[in-house]
């Protein structure tokens, strides 16, 4: 057994059960404690379950299943793009940007038309878009994610050593206290710190990202801006908000 049938087997035992030791795991596997604690660590990192208990069970809140890449990239499509037309509005000449991983700031691409600006992501799907349009992207790399980004300390050490003019973020959920939240750690200290790291930055959020809570905590709205549709009537309890065009 590999480490790839090993992992897939814990979700399968996990499936049957709403939570699993690891001293559990190790025996159904034949593993020791030590490698499956390993194996937690890392499916948690990729956001397939959370650690409770010394064990793991399945992520309880409402963004712990969500949809593959492509499908993501497909819905609600015309509002996505709305927010994105504006969104890459906001950029100037000479800015240099980090563009993150969302269905929707991937909208922003055939929109940019400012000139000599220098795009920074960790989201390896962006890229051959990207070129496609005359850019140059810097891709900074990690572990690869399925959900098309790179991820762990080698993006962050990146991420923390530069000073962006602009950030563009997508947003997992923006609680009714104003929180940016996201079901994955991983993401969320990205996220986090292309807000910190950056002079101004924009959460790209569709209507269905509103009154909706999770586990992470990302930021408050007011040290940000979100950049959502006209019509979005839940939007309008908040400051900082940007309405498309």
């Amino acid at each position: 057994m590999n480490i790839a049938q090993r992992r897939e087997n814990i979700l399968k035992l996990l499936q049957k059960q709403k939570y699993l030791s690891a001293d559990d795991a190790a025996q159904a596997l034949n593993s020791s404690p030590a490698t499956i604690r390993r194996d937690f660590t890392i499916l948690e990192e990729e956001g397939k379950v959370e650690k409770y208990h010394g064990g793991i069970r399945f992520p309880s809140d409402l963004f712990s299943e969500r949809n593959p890449l492509e499908i993501r990239l497909a819905i609600n499509l015309d509002e996505k793009k709305q927010i994105a037309q504006t969104a890459a509005s906001y950029i100037q000449d000479n800015d240099i940007i980090f563009i993150d991983a969302s269905s929707t700031t991937a909208q922003m691409i055939p929109y940019i038309q400012a000139k000599n600006i220098q795009i920074f992501t960790h989201a390896y799907f962006l890229i051959p878009e990207l070129i496609k349009h005359g850019f140059n992207p810097y891709l900074i790399g990690g572990n690869i994610h399925a959900g098309g980004y790179c991820y762990g300390s080698e993006v962050i050490l990146k991420l923390s050593n530069i000073v962006f003019t602009k950030a563009f973020l997508g947003v997992a959920g923006i609680n009714s206290e104003g929180y940016l939240v996201d079901s994955e750690l991983i993401d969320c200290e990205i996220k986090k710190l292309g807000i910190e790291n950056s002079k101004q930055s924009f959460c790209l959020a569709t209507k269905d990202k509103f009154d909706n809570d999770s586990y992470f905590k990302i930021a408050h709205i007011d040290i940000t801006n979100i950049i959502t549709t006209k019509d979005n009537l839940l939007a309008k309890n908040f400051s900082n908000i940007i309405y498309t065009k």
